[in-house]
């Protein structure tokens, strides 16, 4: 059985698409544009795959006609008559509600005879479509953390004492759960530590709501410093490890606890190692607008998400 093509003995496959009609120039969400077209084929066999289909692309971008598929819109092609080798044809397309407005080219292609001489067609006519729900998506919440009342008991420590923290939390925009709870540590002043990484070596904790909630509420935190820390000035830090630089997550409170570790071997601090960052490049997607963005930690632009 032959599919598509007939077999080398004869000329290379040709199609051409004629007398190509649109119903409209302008359509909406689920409205539905009507195209008829004649279609002549040579050295071509019938068969599913060689059935042209109409498309509607966005203009300017550089999508593959031929490759494209329900991306470009939802459409139905059927023969109204004559054959594949010559007939009459007609085609229903619409696009849904998350394709953006803008300006559109229809085209008409074969799949199977993908770069055949006449097997993709572009009208030159652009066809504008308008989605009214497209600024109609909600405004996305900004999350917000605001640490305030602090109080500790102490400022000075020793290996296996415990330090207790009170303080009220203020949140927007934030659900409840296990990563949204807020974490007290101890971060040795004067280093570069991450205080939103550090877990364990910033010193052991517990945080309890004391009263009210997530929202806004009263926090308590029991933290010690084990016998591998180094004696020397610390800080009590306090943030939200799952609102990582959003505002007000990360607090640093400016008053320094001792901490005094008489079986340290007073040995200096290690330097930490230097890291050298590689750029790397993503892909980001708005609609039918693609860009790439090189950086060393490149984030896509507002409106784009991440490919």
């Amino acid at each position: 059985m032959s599919f598509g093509i007939t077999d080398a003995a004869h000329s290379a496959p040709t199609a051409t698409f004629q007398n190509v009609k649109i119903s409209k120039t302008s359509l909406t969400p689920g409205e539905v544009l009507t195209v008829t077209f004649d279609l002549t084929t040579t050295g071509v066999v019938a068969n599913p795959k060689t059935n042209p289909i109409a498309s509607l692309v966005f203009s300017g971008s550089d999508e593959d006609f031929e490759d494209c598929e329900a991306d470009c819109g939802s459409s139905i092609t059927t023969l109204v008559s004559g054959n594949l080798g010559k007939g009459s044809w007609s085609s229903k397309i619409s696009l849904g509600s998350i394709r953006i407005s803008g300006k559109y080219r229809l085209t008409l292609f074969i799949p199977a005879l993908k770069g055949a001489k006449g097997a993709l067609y572009s009208h030159p006519t652009e066809i504008t479509f308008v989605n009214p729900n497209e600024s109609k998506k909600p405004i996305p919440v900004v999350s917000t953390a605001s640490f305030s009342n602090i109080v500790f008991d102490k400022t000075s420590l020793t290996p296996g004492e415990v330090l207790t923290v009170t303080f009220d939390l203020t949140t927007t925009g934030v659900v409840a759960n296990p990563k949204t709870n807020p974490i007290a540590s101890l971060v040795f002043s004067g280093s570069d530590e991450d205080f939103e990484d550090c877990e364990a070596d910033c010193g052991s904790s517990i945080t309890t709501l004391v009263s009210g909630n997530l929202g806004k509420g009263s926090w308590s935190s029991k933290i010690s410093l084990g016998s591998i820390r180094i004696s020397g000035k610390y800080r009590l830090t306090l943030f939200i490890p799952a609102l990582k630089g959003a505002k007000g997550a990360l607090y640093s409170h400016p008053t320094e606890i001792t901490f005094v570790n008489p079986n340290e071997s007073k040995k200096p601090i290690p330097a930490k190692p230097t890291i050298i960052s590689k750029a790397t490049t993503i892909t980001c997607i708005k609609g039918k607008l693609i860009k790439k963005i090189t950086g060393i930690k490149p984030q896509c632009p507002a409106g784009y998400s991440k490919k």
